[in-house]
């Protein structure tokens, strides 16, 4: 059906109902009979409004005007009532939601916290979900084409709590899907901020740069429409990674951040076909809506992969963010044609600037101009490729290379830009100021000093050079045990490092044990694998891990429960069960309260069950209730940790700030 089909239908029944009221001698009467009910009706037909024809059907066309001969003095008020006054409502109501222009919505950041967000947010004038009102149909083709490239060292993690999004073009229907989306990425339980800077607009120098940044852009749209029907085929792409732009190569000097790199350029392919009526404020929401979907559906699911394949970064101590100082001057980036995009600082880092600068040269000869003029300023270190050219000067590092797009239509990783030549490509120059030895001694004595999971010191722990620091940070290892899975990783790892051959397998061990907890099936094999080979003993990856490891990791035999049992967790916090089955095999049960993907948020948590024994595990949802004081409370049972004729009661209720109080009936 052509995507105009339902306009031309509608100008069809319009037409003739316009006919109708041009010919019509006698209305029902809104205002009299006559001239000022048809005028009344001829005005709401200029505005082409589906739902002002609808008005005039029922009320021009439908309802026919009173008999003067059956009616006394008065009662033509009478015979018709309420009609009238509904008929000016409906019109009133309709020209003010859809036809009534609105001003233009004002570009500025918009920052959205998750629900459970600690920082309070900043100011939003997001105007788009304010008295927009539309009601139509729509079809949508949506294909999502992805490329990534991932890099990583021992004990990086993946950092993904604070976001950035960049919009790149003007366009309405980007800026609304844009929107959407910010509000879809903030409701991911690893998120905890997302930053949104319109078209034209970016943060202020200075500030505290955020863990990703994703920018946006639709280089490609065509728009058609025909009345109330509108055609839209639009490309639109994305990049996500700890910079603004993508080189062409990693570089990993003594105080880079221990973050997983990776970029990801995706590409949306959106086509569709709407029929209906929106007010201004509304315009384009039902693509946009689709193409939200499409990109958090995909974003997400590169995010879970990284986070399930590396772990998730825990929030840093604000010891570890820099003291911002000022860029470097350097010639090349002075001028009209020079862009600074963003200035700040960040973990380990005083100082991440981008700029974006315009060089006709060939690309050669630029990057030898620009290597000549560091070199008189004290840089060196020098790496010199084709299109890229990196130098270092103490701690600060420069990375300028061309700005290319990746071919997603060959699937492959290299650089090209059809139609272009070298000289007509951006340039992009990357600047990082990282800590000074003597920054990073102190950061890392206040570390040590700070109220920090284990897990965190294990992450940092290659940034403990002084024997003082060393020593300091083994004692602490040695009196804090770990219970989750990252961290027994992590300590399994330090000790593996350090020949601790005994501690390095107990550690594993008990890394497998919580690897049951996780609700992926497997989680981190490939890492468990790669230890135990380190370790010098392969089987430790799959031998069965003794029923003593499980209760030192805070497993409980509930058959050694005969009374009932309160235990008060945090959000994601586990509390854990197993118990030996007729094969000797152990079978455990994990339950933790997650927070709720429900857009809505009524329902605000989860109670989330992983249940596993070797070679298998499963997972189901409960998503409980909401009582009278806004107190969350579930109730499960599990019949399988005991006989046939006993199982075990379990309630969960809230207790605030995110704490929970499970109770335990044997």
């Amino acid at each position: 059906m052509p995507w105009y089909a339902f306009s031309g239908l509608y100008l069809v029944i319009w037409s003739a109902l316009l006919i109708h009221c041009l010919f019509q001698r006698e209305f029902y009467p809104i205002f009299g009979r006559r001239w000022g009910t048809q005028i009344l009706w001829l005005v709401t037909f200029l505005f082409l409004n589906p739902l002002l024809t609808l008005v005039y059907f029922v009320f021009g066309f439908l309802l026919r005007p009173p008999k003067a001969d059956e009616h006394k003095e008065g009662s033509q008020t009478a015979r018709t009532g309420f009609g009238p006054a509904i008929a000016i409502a409906c019109i009133g109501v309709w020209l003010v939601l859809f036809e009534l222009p609105s001003r233009a919505n004002k570009a500025e950041p918009v920052v959205i916290l998750n629900k459970s967000g600690e920082e309070k947010p900043g100011k939003s004038n997001d105007s788009f979900d304010k008295f927009g009102a539309q009601f139509g149909t729509i079809s949508a083709r949506n294909s999502v084409q992805t490329l990534s490239s991932t890099s990583a060292g021992n004990s990086e993690r993946v950092n993904i709590r604070n976001i950035l999004l960049f919009c790149q073009n003007p366009n309405r229907l980007l800026d609304r899907a844009t929107r959407e989306f910010q509000k879809s990425l903030a409701q991911l339980p690893y998120v905890s901020k997302v930053t949104y800077y319109p078209y034209g607009t970016g943060p202020t120098p200075g500030g505290l740069l955020p863990d990703v940044f994703i920018t946006i852009n639709m280089p490609e749209i065509d728009e058609k429409t025909f009345l109330r029907s509108r055609y839209l085929k639009a490309l639109i792409k994305w990049t996500v990674g700890g910079s603004l732009f993508a080189g062409t190569t990693h570089s990993v000097n003594n105080y880079t951040p221990p973050v997983v790199k990776f970029d990801i350029e995706s590409q949306l392919e959106h086509e569709s076909k709407m029929f209906g009526i929106e007010s201004s404020r509304a315009k384009y929401k039902l693509a946009a809506d689709g193409i939200c979907r499409e990109m958090i559906k995909s974003i997400s699911k590169q995010f879970e992969n990284l986070l399930a394949k590396y772990g998730q970064m825990p929030k840093p101590p604000e010891i570890l963010n820099g003291t911002y100082h000022e860029s470097p001057e350097l010639s090349f980036l002075k001028g009209d044609k020079v862009e600074q995009l963003i200035s700040g600082n960040g973990l380990l880092r005083n100082n991440h600037t981008v700029w974006r600068f315009a060089d006709k040269r060939k690309t050669d000869a630029a990057l030898a101009a620009y290597r000549d003029e560091l070199n008189t300023l004290g840089w060196g270190q020098e790496d010199l490729g084709n299109e890229y050219l990196r130098m270092q000067k103490g701690n600060e590092h420069i990375y300028i290379f061309r700005h290319r797009q990746r071919d997603s239509n060959a699937g492959e990783f290299f650089w090209r830009e059809f139609g272009k030549t070298a000289s007509d490509i951006s340039l992009i120059a990357d600047y990082e100021s990282y800590f000074t030895d003597d920054q990073m001694q102190k950061a890392m004595d206040a570390l040590l000093d700070s109220d920090v999971e284990m897990k965190t010191l294990l992450i940092f722990e290659k940034y403990f050079r002084t024997p003082k620091l060393l020593e300091r940070l083994q004692s602490i290892i040695e009196e804090n045990p770990v219970h989750t899975l990252d961290g027994c990783l992590m300590l399994a790892r330090y000790w593996a490092d350090r020949g601790e051959t005994d501690k390095g397998r107990e550690s594993l061990l008990c890394a497998r044990a919580m690897q049951r907890t996780e609700k992926d099936h497997n989680v981190r094999a490939d890492e468990i694998k790669s230890l135990a080979e380190k370790l010098g003993d392969e089987s430790l990856a799959e031998v069965p891990v003794a029923e003593e490891i499980f209760r030192q990791m805070g497993f409980i035999n509930p058959e050694q429960l005969n009374e009932p049992v309160e235990i008060e967790k945090s959000i994601n916090e586990p509390i854990l069960f197993y118990r030996r089955l007729d094969d000797g095999e152990l079978q455990t049960f994990a339950l933790q309260i997650i927070r709720s993907q429900e857009s809505s948020y009524l329902v605000p948590y989860h109670l989330l069950t992983v249940e596993s024994r070797k070679g298998s595990s499963s997972s189901s949802e409960n998503s409980g209730k909401v009582k009278a004081g806004g107190i969350w409370v579930a109730d499960t049972s599990i019949n399988a940790l005991n006989d046939e004729s006993k199982s075990i009661q379990l309630q969960v209720k809230s207790l605030g700030n995110e704490h929970f109080l499970f109770a335990i009936t044997p």
